[in-house]
């Protein structure tokens, strides 16, 4: 191996494992001549329970044009090399998609969707199971198994009580008003609502 003619040898390379943050030395000697890089590793070890840091935000599933779309937010803070979806199951057992590397990377403490296509319409049961294939070089690859669930949580309705009193009317500067007409004023009463309102004359 050379270096612009020269010969190039790895005298050292001092790389500490447990990818700590220290900084990693290596030494390269050139023609007698000795080269010191210094660097700090971006690399760090990959915690085996992932869904701690990736979390599947959304799934958007699209039958007109048979495609479906998985976001997913990496809250490692280091870079995922070649992501991707391998494949999604619903909650039946049905494999609804499967996929290969299509992303070169995924940015540290982001969402990054993944967009593949289906050859047929679905509906599927959730929630789903997410298997998410990426690999932080030097490591092997590593799959994560997330879970995605669109069921909507429950709202609970607040009954407005029509007994209720007002204590306060004042304007977005936080001052007292007494119902300036054409203004956004907000309404403060004492079973603790809020409403924002604009009486337009």
């Amino acid at each position: 191996i050379g270096v612009g003619g020269f010969p190039l040898s790895i005298a050292t390379a001092d790389l500490n494992m447990d990818f700590t943050p220290e900084i990693v030395v290596a030494n390269w000697e050139v023609e007698g001549l000795r080269i010191i890089h210094n660097f700090i590793p971006s690399m760090q070890p990959v915690v085996s329970n992932c869904t701690d840091s990736l979390e599947v935000t959304d799934v958007i599933i699209d039958n007109t044009n048979l495609t479906m779309n998985i976001a997913i937010y990496n809250g490692y803070n280091l870079f995922l090399h070649d992501p991707y979806v391998a494949y999604t199951i619903d909650a039946t057992g049905d494999t609804i998609q499967q996929g290969n590397p299509n992303l070169f990377g995924a940015i540290n403490l982001d969402t990054t969707w993944y967009n593949y296509s289906l050859s047929s319409d679905i509906t599927p049961a959730y929630p789903l199971t997410i298997y998410f294939v990426y690999h932080v070089p030097p490591s092997d690859w590593d799959t994560c198994i997330l879970t995605y669930n669109s069921a909507p949580t429950a709202i609970t309705d607040i009954n407005i009580s029509s007994n209720r009193k007002l204590i306060g009317i004042f304007d977005v500067l936080g001052r007292q008003n007494k119902g300036t007409k054409n203004e956004l004023l907000f309404y403060i009463y004492d079973d603790g609502t809020v409403e924002k309102k604009i009486i337009l004359e």
